[in-house]
């Protein structure tokens, strides 16, 4: 069975305040005036060319939180850019916020932290991941508005804004696929667990030729396999 991989990416709003200084400031919860909410979120299906989006522009959060999970429900595994630490949590803080009910656990891929563990990086920004891994980022970098003037004048209801806001989101969503795809067949270990199971690899082929065996002397004897279309490599454990 071929897994369902949805990519995904939210934008959250800026946090309200007042405060005395700006700088080295420690700011009191009590000194909140407007917590964040859900701005906006992206996602697409693997090798799919549809790119869903959905605002807080014309919709309310939980409706457009309601829309998310019907998506994310449907998911074998979900794959961000610091999913784990960011928008997982921050998706389920504002659902609890909302009253929504939980998500049905799901596997992550956090292509954050593959870029930490298996590489070197000099920096592990999905932008520029996509600019050294020759990915088409153009869209990334020419904005409008600079800074976190665009997540500003969304909260203002800036028209133009909003509809920079929509092409940036959707654009991390297929940036986010493409570097994917591109340090995957670099992981070794738990990101290839699913594999085993479906006999598919993460770039979509079928097409796996043997590569010798891997010794564990804890758990004994693999079988290597590796993906011919993009050099994946996976560990089966022998059957005794």
């Amino acid at each position: 069975m071929k897994p369902k991989i949805l990519f995904l990416d939210i934008e959250t709003s800026l946090i309200e305040g007042r405060f005395f200084r700006i700088f080295n400031e420690n700011i009191d919860p009590n000194l909140i005036s407007k917590d964040y909410t859900i701005l906006s979120w992206s996602a697409k299906w693997i090798g799919k060319e549809k790119v869903y989006f959905k605002s807080t522009q014309k919709d309310s959060e939980k409706s457009i939180l309601l829309k998310l999970k019907e998506l994310m429900e449907k998911a074998d595994i979900l794959v961000g850019h610091n999913i784990d630490k960011f928008d997982l949590k921050r998706i389920v803080t504002r659902m609890h916020k909302n009253n929504i009910k939980p998500v049905h656990r799901k596997k992550t891929i956090d292509t954050l932290k593959i870029a930490r563990k298996y590489f070197s990086f000099t920096s592990n920004k999905l932008e520029y991941l996509a600019i050294f891994l020759d990915v088409d980022a153009k869209k990334l970098t020419h904005r409008m508005f600079s800074g976190k003037s665009l997540w500003l004048e969304c909260m203002l209801g800036n028209k133009k804004a909003w509809k920079e806001m929509k092409q940036y989101n959707k654009m991390d969503v297929v940036v986010l696929e493409k570097v994917y795809k591109k340090i995957m067949p670099w992981t070794k270990g738990k990101e290839a667990d699913f594999v085993k199971y479906t006999q598919k690899c993460q770039c979509g082929s079928t097409d796996f030729m043997k590569n010798g065996h891997a010794f564990d002397r804890a758990d004994g004897v693999y079988k290597r396999f590796v993906c011919k279309e993009c050099g994946y490599e996976i560990s089966v454990k022998e059957k005794k």
